[in-house]
């Protein structure tokens, strides 16, 4: 497989360097899957990222229809197992 190949991404947690991971991978036009097993911590993750593509859209590095189109590529997943079928995974849980 080359990175060509990679269509869909996993990131494994929804934290800062999750929801920050996932947030990069859906500007870069891949269908990124968001997961954590705690509901609230993926919906916040969520939350950053629609915030953050808002602070882009403001300072004109994102047009609102690409904000939305990055929107429409992120998904919440809050389970593990549904996103059994990603391309490439990327790990980003705590360590506790």
């Amino acid at each position: 497989m080359t990175a060509e190949d990679i269509k869909t991404v996993a990131v494994l947690g929804a934290g800062t360097m999750g929801n920050g991971i996932a947030h990069v991978f859906a500007r870069r036009r891949l269908q990124s899957h968001s997961a954590r097993c705690r509901t609230t911590l993926v919906d916040r993750g969520m939350d950053t990222i629609g915030q953050n593509l808002a602070r882009e859209v403001k300072k004109g590095k994102l047009t609102e229809e690409e904000r939305g189109n990055v929107l429409e590529r992120l998904l919440a997943r809050h389970r593990y197992f549904n996103i059994a079928a990603a391309d490439f995974l990327v790990e980003a849980v705590p360590e506790k």
